[in-house]
């Protein structure tokens, strides 16, 4: 009841004094017009992050990369990231240990903790040489077997407002709009 009581008895000290009142009230929209104008920020420059596959030939030999794309308006720091295969988690070097016992041609990059990605641009993960043929059996395998998890944050928010994406929830989302 007190903070009732408190509001009740600063309308009547408004309401004696009209130059206070006005005052009180452009402060209010001023508060809630900075808010709105902070909100607006954040969301100029959000990130969005997913995983694609790419395919280059270099001097005749195909490749197929597993790539990190940065989809969004502004860059991505890379708070964490881990692959999930049989339902355990690889990080660092682990995940090399995992990709040359199941893939002997590989090649990976490790994206460090607070590593930024720019917005429109590409990082890769791993690349796998392939054949024209085995292409889409190698995507389709990476993808119902391996799970990239990466948590990220725009470079304007919080650290404790970051976004975790699963390439399980994108694989599938695909897989359901193409029937």
């Amino acid at each position: 009841m007190l903070m009732i009581d408190f509001i009740k008895q600063l309308l009547c000290e408004l309401k004696n004094e009209p130059a206070l009142f006005i005052a009180t009230i452009t402060a209010f929209a001023v508060i809630i017009q900075a808010y709105m104008a902070w909100l607006q920020n954040l969301q100029s420059v959000r990130p969005y992050i997913y995983a694609d596959f790419e395919k280059s030939i270099n001097q005749g030999h195909k490749t197929l990369h597993a790539v990190l794309k940065n989809a969004g308006l502004g860059p991505a720091i890379i708070m964490d990231y881990y692959i999930v295969y049989k339902k355990k988690k690889y990080r660092d070097i682990g995940i090399f240990e995992l990709f040359k016992s199941t893939f002997p041609n590989w090649h990976a990059r490790i994206s460090l903790p607070y590593d930024a990605l720019e917005a429109g641009r590409t990082n890769e993960i791993i690349s796998l040489p392939m054949e024209e043929k085995t292409q889409d059996a190698l995507q389709k395998l990476i993808a119902e077997n391996f799970e990239l998890v990466v948590k990220y944050r725009s470079f304007m928010s919080m650290p404790w407002l970051s976004t975790t994406y699963s390439s399980k929830v994108h694989y599938k989302k695909l897989k359901l709009d193409k029937k």
